[in-house]
């Protein structure tokens, strides 16, 4: 549903004053008079918080939601769940019943227009198929070829060239012209990745590290995502009904930065064997070891781990679907009881001094340097929170947010995680 002219609808908290704009005249309405605003206008600076606070207000203490204390743009009621994006709201209600019912409240609240049942969303399209729900970005795939001029170049099997390592200095800088169509290539690929295309993280992270001053191999590099794209437009999150649960990977490239030795960290946590949160990053600090980078890599991951089990766990309360992470005994069917509270986290790395580290603060003369908010990890596993299990590299789905893989590892990676042509 969406909400007409929103906006518009809140009464403002604070004293805002404009000129009346030229043309109205004629209303008797001389031009340069001051009017004091009582409701708020698009262009406000406060105009969007104060539809937040208005239709926040609406939704918990005349309709009876509840706000997520993880995703303050979600609602949970018995029964029902609401998303907010400003003026677009999904629903989700076990029963039509209990849907027509909250619609009927909410267009006496807000002048709305339904959309239906749910097929694109912030330029995201939806595929209801029994049993499974496809996301792809096909036509955003093909309106950046078609703006980039690549919609017939010829495709490759990787986002970036396998082993690939880029630096600030090894090429030509672009223009200023250049510049600007490299940035603004870099920003819609960016949008691409973080909506469901996970395969594209790592070449992200890379080409926004040089935003400041491309030069043309790193241009080339972008234009090479596009090929990888134009490739693979058909591409996109599969989410079936399956009971593997919530399970997480993490992993780590040791010094793969040229310019400074960063390491790269990355992750990826999968519900039901498909992706449903991911990154790549670089690492704030150098690490002296692979151990340590790993170490460090895995500090990340848990941190989105707990705040992963608290989402679907609200979730859970809502009663419209049951999730549950794999307990310590490798059992992971879902739980749809409501009862309890989760087990164990799995969170897989395919580094076992890492693990060791984590579980076992041993090698003091090895490891007394790394910063406290790193052993964060060690206190998660110490509470049973975390549940940290080896996994080998060729398993390892995660590898792919840490590095350029060839086509074979590359393909079976995003298919681990629920990636495939739809």
């Amino acid at each position: 549903m969406d909400v007409v002219t929103a906006f518009l609808n809140p009464y403002l908290a604070e004293e805002v004053y404009m000129t009346a704009p030229s043309g109205l005249e004629w209303l008797g309405i001389p031009e340069g008079t001051i009017f004091r605003l009582r409701k708020a206008l698009y262009g406000l600076k406060q105009s969007s918080r104060e539809w937040y606070d208005d239709i926040d207000k609406s939704l918990t203490e005349i309709l009876g939601f509840r706000r997520s204390e993880y995703d303050h743009a979600l609602y949970i009621k018995q029964n029902m769940l609401l998303l907010l994006y400003v003026d677009d709201t999904l629903i989700s209600a076990i029963d039509q019943t209990t849907l027509n019912t909250l619609k009927k409240e909410l267009h006496s609240m807000y002048k709305m227009t339904e959309e239906g049942i749910l097929k694109l969303f912030l330029s995201i399209e939806l595929e209801h198929q029994p049993g499974e729900i496809r996301l792809h970005q096909r036509r955003y795939i093909n309106s950046i070829l078609k703006r980039f001029g690549m919609e017939n170049c010829k495709p490759v099997a990787t986002p970036l060239p396998p082993k690939a390592k880029f630096s600030r200095n090894n090429d030509e800088p672009l223009d200023t012209e250049e510049r600007a169509s490299y940035k603004s290539l870099v920003g819609t690929l960016i949008y691409l990745m973080v909506s469901c295309r996970p395969d594209l993280a790592y070449a992200m992270s890379v080409l926004s590290k040089y935003l400041d001053k491309p030069t043309r191999e790193h241009l080339r590099a972008a234009k090479h995502v596009l090929r990888y794209l134009n490739g693979t437009p058909d591409h996109g999150l599969v989410y079936k009904r399956r009971n593997t649960g919530l399970i997480g990977y993490t992993d780590a490239d040791w010094a793969g930065d040229l310019d400074e030795r960063r390491s790269t960290s990355g992750y990826v946590f999968t519900l039901n064997d498909t992706a449903i949160s991911w990154r790549s990053k670089l690492q704030d600090t150098i690490a002296l070891s692979t151990v340590e980078a790993e170490y460090i890599a895995m500090s990340e991951a848990v941190k989105e781990s707990i705040w992963l089990q608290g989402l679907m766990q609200e979730l859970r309360e809502s009663g419209i679907i049951g999730v549950k992470s794999g307990d310590k005994s490798g059992d992971t069917s879902g739980d749809t009881s409501g009862e309890g509270s989760y087990m164990a986290q799995i969170l897989n790395t395919d580094n076992q001094g890492a693990i060791s580290l984590a579980e076992n603060p041993q090698h003091h003369q090895r490891s007394k340097h790394i910063d406290i908010k790193y052993h964060f990890v060690r206190h998660q596993v110490k509470e049973g929170r975390i549940d940290l299990r080896y996994l080998p590299t060729a398993q390892m789905t995660a590898d792919v947010m840490t590095k350029a893989l060839p086509r074979e590892p590359h393909q079976r990676h995003i298919s681990a995680m629920g990636l495939i042509g739809v």
